[in-house]
């Protein structure tokens, strides 16, 4: 995971700063625009009224720049869990492709210690019958 992980958090980090200064922007405007409207303490005006829409709207924007965040977060969690998942999947793999070379390799060396047996015998028959064929 470290080598994907690691490539993942390269590609993402830099897009959550970018999304959490946006953030922080659009706070402090929202901030900044309630404490100007509601400070005066004086009833409002048409104008004051347009001004408490841009907050509201401001606040929607924001509202929905946290859900996008939350939902950038839920799928990045989704996403290094994928990845875990992978990974666990390939050392399995690896360790069942490990046990089969060993296997395979045990196969082998009782093959060749089958031929090798084989050929001996064939060699000691064939010493048998030439021994025989010449005390005759």
């Amino acid at each position: 995971m470290a080598t994907i992980g690691g490539e993942q958090s390269l590609f993402l980090d830099p897009l959550d700063k970018i999304q959490n200064e946006e953030i922080a922007t659009l706070r402090s405007q929202i901030d900044t625009l309630k404490g100007d409207v509601y400070s005066e303490g004086e009833p409002l005006t048409p104008i004051d009224s347009t001004r408490v829409i841009a907050i509201e709207d401001r606040q929607k924007a924001l509202d929905e720049a946290l859900s996008q965040s939350a939902d950038r977060v839920i799928a990045l969690a989704t996403m290094r869990n994928d990845i875990d998942t992978i990974e666990e999947r390939q050392k399995e793999q690896v360790g069942a492709l490990q046990q089969q070379v060993s296997e395979l390799r045990t196969i082998l060396l009782s093959l060749v210690g089958s031929i090798v047996a084989i050929l001996l015998a064939f060699v000691g028959w064939l010493g048998l019958r030439k021994k025989s064929s010449s005390n005759d």
